[in-house]
């Protein structure tokens, strides 16, 4: 890789990143592409292996396999359509085994193939002679001066886009309108009255009960309820004491006769299903009791409520009857008002009937405008759909007259194509025929397929010895790849003259190698320009090694002149 050496550097001030920087236009430089670190960093490179002695161990591999491969891959092959043997014989320049293959068909398959060699060579035969007339059909060009020409521009009438409605009568939208009548007279009507003088009885409005009979509810009967059901109940158990008094003597009667003792759980059992049939009857009876209660208590309810109805009915009607007294006063008031009201309804629909008839006049006379302008509008819409009408009819004739100009034009260019497809078909037919006789289906021979082997690859012993000699090779230009990168960085700083270095300046300092004389080589960032990454030495480890290298600027820190520090650098190297 090249670098810019520099023998004369010249420097100015940069304001942008604040430090000095080369003149290219005033420096002096050349190129170099020599060796950068290979003395004293690099180390030797391995020695390249023999090619000779890589060459006789790769040979030897090599015959020694295929020796084993033409073992086990040259087996006899037999099979219905024939044989497949082979044969091995010794070369006389190599000393190599050489294998000759023989290939015998079953005679019915030999018959077989000299028959398709024939039929090949009578097909081959008839296929020269037709290739003579391929030859002389497309060696003259087609002629299509016979064919119509062809038409890509088509005369097309005009259209009729506007109307003439001069001549037609004006749009009427204004009607004259007469007024109606909103209002009615009702002067010298009778007055309405709403206001009845009612002369008779004073309306009933109430029934005076006192001194009718006590209308009696069902807690008033209830002690009557309760003798009449207790009598009754009492009735029951009359009939039932002695009943069950025989029942139980006989049920005792009947258990001691079987030897069942009492107080045993038999005893028990029989006691209590006797008991529970009794407490059965008993409910009975107190049930019927309660039922015969309520229906003296209904009874007795009716005959006190039909009493008190009887009495509280006579006053009823008396009440009624002077109800009906004063109603007809009041219908006698009422049709008197009626009849007057009645006159004033007449004579106020006698003045709505002819305000309708003086509104029905002007609306006579409105609608009379209207269909008049309605008419005249109408005649206008005629004379304007006549003229549309022979405005579209005159378009609909230039567009059939259009649409016949195109498929004219379509049917000569039709005309065109199918001939041009005819002189097209008569000039391949020969090149068909051809092609066909070529493609003629032909019967498959008998093919022999050699056993599927396995083959053994030779060992790449000359490809191992270079593999090892290519590994300690990459290692080696590894070394020397990261000196030369290190070195060529440092080079390119050489075209910077005086560069800031001073290690107060810096910040994140990472040694990464060091020139022939021991100086440092570092990574870092300058403070005010944190992120961004240099490569370089420091101002105060030159000063110790090449002072002259190393210059104080005004601002106190120092600065150093890398074409200086590379110059001596290479003189260390070389």
């Amino acid at each position: 890789m090249a670098v810019k050496i520099y023998t004369k550097s010249v420097s100015v001030w940069d304001e942008n990143i604040g430090r000095y920087v080369t003149d290219e236009g005033a420096s002096e430089w050349r190129w170099y592409d020599g060796a950068i670190a290979l003395a004293k960093k690099g180390g030797k490179p391995p020695p390249p292996p023999d090619p000779n002695v890589t060459a006789a161990a790769q040979t030897q591999m090599n015959r020694d396999t295929a020796a084993f491969n033409n073992a086990i891959t040259h087996g006899a092959t037999y099979t219905p359509w024939g044989q497949q043997t082979f044969a091995g014989r010794t070369d006389p320049t190599t000393g190599a085994t050489v294998y000759d293959q023989t290939i015998s068909l079953d005679p019915k398959q030999q018959e077989l193939l000299d028959i398709y060699n024939a039929n090949d060579l009578a097909f081959g035969q008839a296929s020269q002679g037709m290739l003579g007339r391929v030859t002389d059909t497309f060696g003259q060009p087609m002629d299509t001066s016979g064919l119509p020409a062809l038409r890509s521009d088509v005369a097309q009438q005009g259209y009729q886009s506007g109307l003439n409605t001069g001549a037609l009568p004006g749009l009427q939208s204004n009607v004259a309108q007469q007024g109606y009548q909103s209002n009615l007279n009702t002067n010298g009507l009778p007055a309405l009255q709403s206001d009845l003088n009612v002369q008779g009885p004073g309306l009933v409005g109430g029934i005076d009960t006192q001194g009718l009979p006590q209308l009696y509810g069902a807690n008033d009967l209830e002690g009557a309820r309760r003798q009449t059901q207790d009598a009754l109940y009492n009735r029951q158990a009359a009939y039932l004491d002695p009943q069950w008094q025989q029942r139980e003597s006989a049920e005792r009667t009947r258990l001691a006769n079987m030897g069942v003792v009492e107080g045993s759980e038999a005893f028990n059992n029989a006691m209590d299903t006797s008991n529970r049939a009794r407490s059965f009857d008993y409910d009975r009876a107190r049930d019927a009791a309660i039922i015969g209660g309520g229906d003296e208590l209904s009874r007795l309810a009716g005959i006190s409520q039909g009493n008190r109805g009887q009495l509280f009915g006579e006053r009823t009607t008396g009440a009624g009857f002077t109800n009906n007294a004063r109603q007809q006063a009041l219908s006698e008031a009422l049709a008197r008002t009626g009849t007057a009201n009645q006159a004033r309804g007449q004579g106020f629909d006698e003045a709505v009937t002819g305000g309708q008839f003086a509104n029905q006049s002007a609306e006579a006379a409105n609608r009379d405008a209207l269909l008049a302008g309605q008419f005249s509008n109408q005649a206008r819409g005629q004379g304007f759909g006549e003229a549309l009408s022979g405005g579209e009819f005159a378009n609909s004739a230039a567009a059939q007259a259009n649409r016949d100009a195109m498929l004219n034009a379509q049917f000569a260019n039709q005309a065109r194509g199918q001939g041009l497809n005819e002189l097209f078909s008569l000039r391949n037919q020969p090149l068909n025929e051809y092609n066909a006789l070529r493609s003629s289906a032909q019967v498959a021979q008998p093919q022999f397929q050699n056993p599927q082997n396995s083959m053994t690859n030779p060992t790449d012993i000359a490809g191992l010895i270079n593999q090892n000699y290519g590994q300690q090779m990459d290692i080696w230009n590894a070394r020397q790849q990261q000196n030369n990168a290190l070195m060529s960085g440092l080079f390119g700083l050489g075209g910077a003259a005086l560069a800031f270095s001073d290690e107060r300046l810096k910040t994140n300092v990472d040694q990464v190698g060091s020139l022939p004389d021991g100086t440092g080589v570092y990574d870092y960032e300058y403070k005010d320009e944190p992120g961004k990454t240099y490569t370089g030495v420091m101002a105060q480890e030159v000063e110790k090694t090449n002072p002259s290298a190393v210059f104080k600027m005004s601002n106190g820190f120092k600065a150093v002149d890398y074409s200086k520090v590379m110059s001596k650098a290479l003189r260390e190297l070389y």
